[in-house]
């Protein structure tokens, strides 16, 4: 008669563990956050306070109606945002120049400060806008109707349209057609779009009567947002043990045993520094697990759970086989041979 033994493998990797997604950088579409307009009467000399704190990075559009044939315009404001003039549009005949200028915000009260030399008047607009990017193109015209037209410039989906408009004489201005009114102070005039689809795009006005008119129109991209951080690496499986408790020990079969009469009870204990969960255990042919515990079972850190594997052979002979354990592990399970002999 030969002597079976039950064997085991000692060691294993426990895996715990998650990894995320990162997402590429979102556009983020125009929206008008705040607007005030202001005639400042014959100048030289323009100040205007936004109704509410400016937030970070958001887009500061000013517009200019200066009186005079060569005026020279500096913008500031108390935050110290530095401007930049994005263009400019005189009328000869009347005449007057628009001016046109753009700063990143910081965040906090803030007022805009135009100084305008050699003006006769000024007039501004100035307004706060979230979800800018860059400049995509600026055109301008001048005329005289009671319809003014900037001139289509080319824009991208998802652009923001900015329109000016200033005239000689106090108007009532009615927006182009898909714009929307921003702000007006009598002699100038502003509206805005967000392009639908790429295309030209002009910005257009009605006057309440004919009059000496400059137009200026700019398109920006939408801002986009930063991605977001990559991912950290996924962490170093922390390595695990189990033990069988009793040791191994001869299992011995020394004649035909009727079925689930012989059994074999071991502990496997978690070493590890997660909890180990056990999800599903097979026998091979020839031996059956009893029905206690029920599947999953979870051991945790530093406990032990008992097993007990019974041998039901159906006939004499040698039965050998591994019983397979699926658990959270690297590879997905672990196993222990056993091994028995029915005469």
């Amino acid at each position: 008669m030969r002597e079976n033994w039950l064997r085991s493998i000692r060691k294993f990797w426990l895996l715990a563990g998650f990894f995320l997604a990162a997402s590429p950088g979102l556009a983020q579409g125009p929206a008008i956050v705040q607007h005030v307009a202001k005639d400042c009467g014959a100048g030289p000399a323009c100040s205007q306070a936004f109704a509410s704190p400016n937030a970070a990075a958001n887009f500061l559009a000013v517009a200019i109606r200066a009186g005079g044939a060569s005026p020279t315009v500096t913008v500031k404001d108390t935050l110290l945002n530095a401007y930049t003039l994005i263009g400019s549009c005189p009328n000869a005949a009347d005449p007057h120049v628009s001016f046109l200028y753009f700063a990143r915000a910081a965040a906090g009260a803030n007022a805009v400060n135009v100084a305008a030399a050699n003006a006769s008047s000024v007039r501004i607009s100035v307004a706060e806008i979230s979800g800018v990017g860059a400049l995509d193109g600026f055109s301008c015209n001048s005329g005289t109707s009671a319809a003014a037209s900037s001139g289509p410039i080319a824009t991208k989906a998802a652009d923001l349209v900015l329109g000016t408009v200033t005239t000689a004489n106090s108007q009532t201005f009615a927006a182009g057609a898909g714009f929307a009114t921003i702000d007006s102070a009598g002699k100038i005039f502003d509206e805005f779009e967000v392009q639908s689809a790429a295309g030209p795009a002009t910005a257009s006005a009605t006057l309440s009567t004919s009059d000496k008119w400059a137009s200026m129109v700019a398109a920006f991209s939408p801002s986009v947002s930063a991605p977001p951080p990559p991912p950290p690496p996924p962490p170093v499986p922390a390595q695990a043990s189990f033990a069988c408790t009793p040791g191994f020990r001869a299992v011995t079969f020394s004649a035909f045993v009727p079925s689930g009469a012989k059994g074999y009870s071991f502990s496997i204990q978690n070493y590890s520094a997660v909890p180990l969960v056990i999800t599903q255990v097979t026998p091979p042919v020839g031996f059956a697990m009893d029905a206690n515990p029920a599947m999953p079972v979870t051991i945790a850190i530093g406990d032990a759970q008992t097993f007990t594997i019974r041998f039901v052979p159906t006939a004499p002979g040698i039965y050998a086989g591994n019983v397979i354990f699926l658990a959270n592990v690297v590879n997905g399970d672990f196993f222990m041979g056993v091994q028995a002999t029915a005469n």
